[in-house]
C-alpha cells in the first residue's frame, strides 16, 4: 500500500509529536470536510414575534435576510446577507442541540399576559427542522441567547 508523502514522512517519525500533529490534522481535516459537505446552504433561520396588533417575522439564509413587518399594514424589505454576520451565525448554530429546542424553558412570562411580544425562533440545519417553545421577545432562554441576539442586529431600522 502506497502511502501519502505527508503520511509516510510523519510514520517515519519517532517523536511522538509528529502522530500527535497527524492527528490533529486529520481531525481537523474531518470536521472541514463535514462542514463543507453541508455548507450553510443548508441552514434557514426564521425568527417570529407576535403580540395584539403586531407581527414581524424575520428570516435569513445565506443570501437574503428577509423581514416582514405588520401593524397597520405590511411591509416586506428584502436585504442581502453580509457574509462575515452569516458566519457567525453559522458558527453559533454548530455549537447548538438542536434537538433540544422544543424543551427549552422561557425564563419569563411576561408574554403571557400583554407584557412584551411572544417570539419563537426555528432553525433548518442539515435536513432538521427544530422550533423552539415561546419565550419573551429579548429574553430568549440562555441556550439560544447568543443567536438570537445575532439574528435581532440583523433587523432593519
Amino acid at each position: 500500500m502506497v502511502k501519502h508523502p505527508l503520511e509516510q514522512k510523519i510514520t517515519e517519525s519517532r517523536n511522538h509529536g509528529g502522530r500527535t500533529i497527524y492527528a490533529v490534522l486529520c481531525i481537523l481535516f474531518l470536521v472541514n470536510l463535514s462542514f463543507s459537505q453541508y455548507g450553510t446552504k443548508n441552514l434557514e433561520i426564521a425568527y417570529r414575534t407576535i403580540t395584539r396588533g403586531s407581527y414581524q417575522l424575520l428570516e435569513l439564509n445565506e443570501d437574503f435576510i428577509i423581514f416582514t413587518k405588520k401593524s397597520a399594514g405590511k411591509t416586506v424589505d428584502t436585504l442581502k446577507m453580509d457574509g462575515k454576520k452569516w458566519k457567525a451565525i453559522a458558527e453559533t448554530v454548530e455549537t447548538l442541540k438542536l434537538k433540544e429546542f422544543p424543551y427549552l424553558v422561557a425564563p419569563s412570562d411576561r408574554r403571557k399576559h400583554d407584557g412584551t411580544a411572544h417570539a419563537k425562533l426555528k432553525v433548518y440545519f442539515r435536513g432538521q427542522l427544530c422550533e423552539s417553545t415561546g419565550f419573551d421577545d429579548g429574553n430568549p432562554p440562555e441556550t439560544i441567547k447568543e443567536l438570537v441576539e445575532l439574528v435581532e442586529e440583523l433587523k432593519p431600522n
